[in-house]
């Protein structure tokens, strides 16, 4: 995921900023350039996993207003709503179409 994002948009190791973390609230990777904020998880299906990956990423995107945010799963497809923010899931062969 890493190198297909550092390929994706052409960023030297040093300009991708690979999580952020911020009182228990992680983002696995963080394009500034793009506004981009990803998680990545095989699933979310079950309530736990479900409210660390798309609650950490509400969390993000309630702060950085500007940011649109994406969770590439194994084979998810769905837009997820919550607490007035949307998300994008999305299978890893897609996200690797881009």
């Amino acid at each position: 995921m890493a190198v297909h994002l550092n390929r994706l948009y052409h960023n030297t190791e040093e300009e991708l900023r690979l999580f952020y973390y911020n009182k228990g609230v992680e983002v696995d990777f963080c394009v500034p350039e793009e506004n981009l904020a990803v998680q990545v998880s095989y699933n979310i299906d079950d309530a736990e996993t479900y409210e660390r990956e798309v609650g950490g990423l509400v969390k993000f995107l309630k702060a950085f207003k500007s940011y649109h945010g994406t969770i590439v799963t194994w084979d998810t497809s769905s837009t997820v709503e919550e607490d007035g923010i949307s998300v994008t899931v999305i299978p890893i062969w897609e996200w690797l179409l881009i």
